[in-house]
């Protein structure tokens, strides 16, 4: 019985990680072997939890663009960066852990129709989400569903609903919402069920807001203008929400929301009517700000929203990952961008979708250097020979761990000035879909800029014997450890080459 009360009580707060704790330490002293493992991969969830998005960004620089499972194992990160090391350590050996439980020892609510349960992608365990498909399983059975175990994060994946009227959120059993933590309404229509929950006082507690496909945008920004009981929000993603109807853009927030926002995310995906950012990044401005993540898609306006955060307007000292991609910034905005001093603790910048061209080398020449940027995303930009040529003669090239210059269209010219650049710490690096042939590739992995990689995506470019020949032959490529490329299914040359660890499809 003391099992199932310890138990309880971590669903009674999932929030609190001292009910955890204290279970993991009873798992310890009564369990067996099974227990045991269970209780250290408790202790690991709450250690990853207290700082989850500070982890993912130290793993960001080693992971190619569409493999997020992927990253150097720990003893090889521990060689240049002892932050991704302890990430990627953590994820080792919860996976381990999880590998070893029995099937028994994970806690499964009861099953519904509409309704399905998975295990936490980053950490495996404890932690649980709910998807649900159908409103009227939520009208019918929430209640049922959620008791018993700690309801943390809930996907609405709902088709478009027929319901025109409002829900009453007040409706809702308030012991049902009070421990959501993250909800997200994905690639469908947001559903007037999803604006009522916002707008449930019980959801006091709900860190991450994540619509994408709206209908209802207007809705959910009245929501959000006076959503004061949502005070421990630190993420909104608002994306893809095409022809909504709405012209409302990205303009207000509660001050209550604006205060302790943490990562923010919008993208409009209508390039016929591209919204205006800076009026959203104008609220705060009034407060102190406390953004680590910013990303505005499809916006209009980047190079002034870019202008603004250089005079140090809206002073960010935390912000560690800006994007701007998808056009709205230009050659004067990246640049500006790339010589500021007001980003120190910047370590991603995404500019990419963009038309960039020349770059201003003599602007870039002036000495700023980004101690703390690892990856920069530069996916067609069109950048010219001269563009290039300026990009590796900044001075904070030389700091970069991962470097995404996919979909620009390459010739020798232009990778002779990609070699002609140091950058001892690159680790990752993706040329996917460049126009590249061998003679490319020949003259790319004979150089030393190659030297430290340990993942390489030279996906989407045209194979033939002298491009293969070429990565065989090479001298500087033996750290690899993550190779894609596009090669015939009956050649083997390349595996016999680098062996098992690199994945080459």
């Amino acid at each position: 019985m003391e099992r199932e009360s310890l138990y309880a009580a971590i669903c009674a707060s999932p929030r609190d990680d001292l009910p955890k704790l204290v279970f993991a330490d009873w798992l310890d002293e009564h369990g067996d072997a099974a227990d045991r493992a269970r209780a250290e991969l408790i202790r690991i969830q709450c250690e990853w939890e207290g700082n989850a998005r500070g982890h993912e960004r130290a793993l960001e620089p080693y992971r190619l663009t569409d493999i997020e499972a992927w990253w150097p194992d720990a003893a090889t990160l521990a060689k240049s960066d002892p932050v991704a090391a302890s990430a990627a350590r953590m994820l080792e050996r919860a996976a381990h852990l999880e590998s070893t439980l029995p099937a028994k020892a994970r806690v499964r609510p009861p099953q519904f129709d509409g309704v399905s349960y998975r295990y936490n992608g980053r950490i495996p365990g404890l932690k649980t989400e709910l998807s649900i498909r159908r409103e009227q399983t939520w009208e019918a059975q929430m209640a049922t569903i959620a008791e018993g175990f700690p309801l943390r994060e809930l996907v609405m994946d709902a088709p478009y609903s027929p319901r025109y009227e409002p829900w009453d959120h007040r409706r809702f059993d308030a012991r049902v919402l009070s421990n959501l933590e993250s909800l997200t309404s994905g690639k469908r229509a947001l559903t007037a069920l999803t604006s009522a929950i916002v707008a449930s006082p019980a959801t006091a507690h709900l860190k991450r807001l994540s619509a994408i496909h709206s209908h209802l945008l207007g809705e959910l920004f009245e929501i959000l203008e006076r959503a004061e009981h949502l005070t421990q929000l630190e993420e909104i993603e608002i994306d893809q929400i095409g022809n909504s109807g709405s012209d409302r853009g990205f303009a207000r927030f509660d001050e209550s929301v604006v205060r302790n926002l943490r990562r923010l995310r919008v993208g409009h995906n209508n390039w016929d009517r591209p919204y205006r950012s800076l009026p959203l990044l104008l609220q705060f401005s009034a407060v102190e700000c406390k953004l680590e993540e910013l990303e505005m898609r499809d916006a209009s306006d980047a190079d002034v929203v870019a202008e603004y955060l250089c005079r140090g307007e809206l002073a960010c000292p935390g912000l560690a990952k800006l994007g701007l991609p998808l056009g709205g910034i230009g050659t004067r905005g990246t640049c500006d961008l790339l010589t500021s001093d007001r980003f120190p603790a910047l370590r991603h910048l995404d500019v990419s979708e963009n038309s960039l061209g020349e770059f201003v080398g003599k602007q870039l020449e002036r000495t700023v250097e980004f101690p703390k940027l690892h990856s920069l995303n530069l996916e067609h930009t069109q950048l010219s020979d001269a563009g290039i040529s300026a990009l590796v003669n900044w001075k904070g090239y030389q700091g970069l761990r991962k470097l995404i210059l996919s979909r620009i269209a390459f010739n020798h010219a232009s990778i002779r000035a990609l070699v002609s650049g140091d950058v001892p710490n690159l680790r990752t690096l993706s040329l996917r879909n460049c126009r590249l042939h061998g003679s490319h590739v020949r003259e790319l992995v004979r150089s030393r800029f190659v030297r430290s990689l340990w993942s390489l995506d030279l996906r989407g470019n045209t194979v033939d014997d002298t491009f293969i020949r070429a990565l065989i032959e090479t001298p500087f490529l033996d750290a690899l450890q993550c190779l894609l490329v596009d090669v015939p299914v009956d050649d083997d040359r390349l595996r016999i080459r680098f062996g098992d660890q690199p994945r080459v499809p």
